[in-house]
């Protein structure tokens, strides 16, 4: 590496950490509400009754992500090179496609779960409430783009805002409804803070300039285009960790232990709190120099923040013996293994991000059918017998088999 090379590293790694402090302090805050919250649930609800409301945010979170057809990474990159006066039309734009695919989702979803008996353990976690599955999920997907579009133009501050706002209205809410409500309750719950915060997000996107009426119809034929592989990508992704799960509550037991490896999730979102702050700030910076050799080894920071993380986190795991209800504490090497998955999942997100900067959307696609399919395999072949043991070894081998070929392809020149 040359002198100046050297130079530009250390510029790109100082404008990085500048922008990551708010990304980290309103991912720290809104983790932090989440990780309270989803605890205290746990604890609350006991392994069953948090694997029910575990299925219900799954399903709802399969309507959002489906809905975004994987464009937020796009729609991040675009925005960090658009002119600014297209900005809020590609912002507008996205955002109506977006949540119109999701509001379509939700409804076949609902409408589609009183057909099969596989999805017979939705209603019964739903107790007659699964039609709220629909707001939620739109104001999910509606914050997520908020946060892509903002993200976009450099908005750190108002994204972190949002970030700690939206995990404190939901947490505290689920929180509350739990002590003394019901499942359905709790939901409407959810539904409630979402809503709240995303009132939040739209008054921040127009303080941005990233809100107006006008849609830029170019713009969204190219979402379209983009979307119709990428989206397509995202809908198997999403469609067979969502079927997993479900596939698990069917297993005896498989509400308990769709709570335990809902527990095991919460853990590692927490594990890798700052390597997912790391990412998001990347994106822009990577998509504006299209992923230049002197900001491409700055992927590498997300994955090893996340080690390092899920290694401290796995020291206390003893205390989930001493304070989580025995279903908990029966299933450690679970937990265990979902923070070997949320190492792998950084890994994935950091190389998949560099990937996008570099326009190589065709390997980006693959690697998400590429991760499906391995998942899917392994799901079938492991959790009939294995449970949500089985479960988590699918996924991690899921997602180191497409961070592995993220890595591979990345090598290529750069692409439109």
């Amino acid at each position: 590496m040359t002198i100046k090379e050297l130079v530009g590293q250390l510029d790109a790694n100082r404008e990085i950490f500048r922008a990551s402090i708010w990304t980290v302090l309103g991912n720290v805050a809104s983790r932090l509400f989440g990780a309270v919250s989803a605890l205290a649930l746990s604890v609350i609800l006991g392994a069953f009754g948090y694997g029910q409301y575990s299925l219900l945010l799954s399903t709802a979170t399969l309507c959002a992500g489906i809905g975004q057809l994987g464009l937020q990474s796009v729609l991040t990159r675009d925005l960090a090179r658009e002119p600014v006066d297209r900005r809020a039309a590609c912002s507008s734009t996205a955002l109506f496609l977006m949540s119109s695919v999701t509001l379509v989702t939700a409804t076949v979803m609902v409408a589609a779960s009183s057909l099969f008996s596989f999805l017979q353990p939705l209603r019964d976690a739903a107790g007659g409430a699964l039609w709220l599955v629909v707001p939620w999920s739109i104001a999910m997907a509606l914050n997520n783009q908020v946060t892509a579009s903002l993200v976009g133009v450099y908005r750190f501050r108002a994204s972190a805002a949002l970030a700690a706002v939206r995990g404190f209205l939901v947490g505290a809410l689920l929180v509350a409804l739990a002590l003394g409500g019901s499942i359905a309750e709790m939901i409407l719950g959810a539904v409630l803070g979402e809503f709240a915060a995303a009132c939040v997000a739209l008054i921040l996107l127009s303080r941005a300039r990233l809100l107006t009426r006008n849609w830029d119809v170019g713009y969204l034929r190219h979402l379209v285009k983009v979307g119709a592989g990428a989206g397509a990508a995202s809908l198997l992704i999403q469609s067979v960790a969502w079927g997993a799960q479900t596939l698990l509550a069917n297993q005896a037991d498989g509400l308990v232990q769709v709570g335990i490896v809902a527990l095991g999730v919460r853990l590692g979102l927490v594990a890798s709190l700052l390597s997912n702050s790391l990412v998001t700030v990347l994106l822009p910076y990577l998509s504006a120099n299209r992923g230049s050799a002197n900001s491409r080894g700055a992927v590498l920071w997300p994955i090893l923040v996340a080690a390092s993380s899920s290694a401290l986190t796995a020291l206390l795991l003893p205390l989930i013996r001493l304070y989580w209800p025995t279903a908990y504490a029966e299933h450690t090497n679970v937990l265990m293994l979902m923070l070997v998955l949320a190492v792998c999942s950084a890994a994935n997100t950091s190389v998949g991000s560099l990937a996008v900067a570099r326009g190589l959307f065709r390997a980006w696609v693959l690697s998400d059918v590429l991760l499906s399919v391995v998942m899917a395999t392994m799901v079938v072949l492991l959790v009939p017998s294995a449970g949500a043991l089985g479960l988590a070894v699918s996924q991690i081998a899921a997602y180191a088999s497409s961070a592995a070929f993220l890595a591979w392809r990345s090598r290529e020149g750069v692409q439109s």
